[in-house]
């Protein structure tokens, strides 16, 4: 069997052709090569997929799409493979586990990845998931034959057993555009960036459903004004300190107590401390002010 990738103006999807078929695709077909493809759709390994029929080249139709070797976020789009991205590491998050129909037990983690056309959350599978632990916030990698998925309408990087996240040299930028706490409101979720002027102590508290959960509390201030940043879950853990210049993302703006606003920092969020070379994002880092 030989797998390809083929796209038109309104998506891409993966073709699988056998016997035959895959010896003459070894010999004969090449990238941006326009074909014309019959067949039947299934459920493939990363989603829908296309059995091949029959195959023949159509160099009289005109395709618009572009071949990339390597995308940025911004070029990421659903169903989508054999994705390969370089980004800066902005998060991670603990492995988790779960259940799978046949008994089984999955474990998975999360990155989240910025380059200079905007960030993706990483998702990994079963033994990638160990790479959220050996790996630290702030470096660069790459993303290596990744497939892209939707989890509430937002697009997620995931990587199974044929992808990798490697670290590389190259330094990739990534610069949030931040919200002035100033103007925050009530039902936003935004990106928020200052320098923390309170910490807490993190507390434990008991769910509903009889688990443990976890919250810590900081306040960030910018040039525009504070607010108080609720840390749930995992991201209590994270090193904040006073002082510490912190990029929060994908915070919910609700209302905190005494009716002061409050930003709270879910699954979805990343806690990013910046270092003294990020001097793009502005933000006050001065405690006593």
């Amino acid at each position: 069997v030989v797998n390809a990738e083929v796209a038109d103006e309104t998506g891409r999807i993966r073709i699988a052709m056998w016997d035959e078929l895959a010896d003459a695709a070894v010999e004969e077909l090449e990238v941006g090569q326009v074909l014309r493809v019959g067949g039947r759709p299934k459920d493939g390994y990363n989603g829908v997929e296309v059995n091949v029929d029959e195959t023949e080249p159509a160099p009289e139709e005109e395709i618009d799409v572009q071949v990339l070797d390597s995308y940025r976020v911004e070029d990421l789009s659903l169903g989508l493979s054999d994705v390969n991205l370089k980004g800066k590491l902005l998060d991670t998050d603990s492995i988790r586990t779960f259940d799978r129909d046949d008994g089984s037990e999955g474990r998975v983690a999360n990155l989240t990845l910025g380059d200079p056309t905007g960030r993706i959350r990483v998702t990994l599978w079963d033994e990638k998931a160990d790479l959220a632990e050996e790996l630290s916030s702030g470096i660069s990698v790459e993303v290596v034959d990744g497939y892209v998925r939707e989890r509430d309408g937002s697009l997620e990087l995931h990587v199974g057993n044929r992808g990798a996240v490697e670290p590389i040299e190259e330094a990739i930028e990534y610069v949030p555009e931040t919200d002035d706490i100033g103007s925050l409101e009530i039902g936003q979720t935004v990106d928020i960036a200052g320098g923390i002027i309170e910490v807490d102590e993190k507390r434990t508290f008991d769910r509903d459903d009889g688990s443990t959960g976890q919250v810590r509390n900081v306040r960030l201030k910018d040039e525009t004004g504070e607010i108080r940043v609720a840390l749930w879950g995992d991201k209590a853990d994270k090193d904040v300190d006073l002082a510490d210049r912190v990029v929060f993302t994908d915070v919910e703006i609700q209302d905190g107590w005494r009716d002061d606003l409050e930003a709270s920092a879910g699954w979805r969020s990343t806690v990013s401390v910046l270092e003294d070379a990020d001097a793009d994002v502005d933000v006050s880092a001065d405690a006593a002010s």
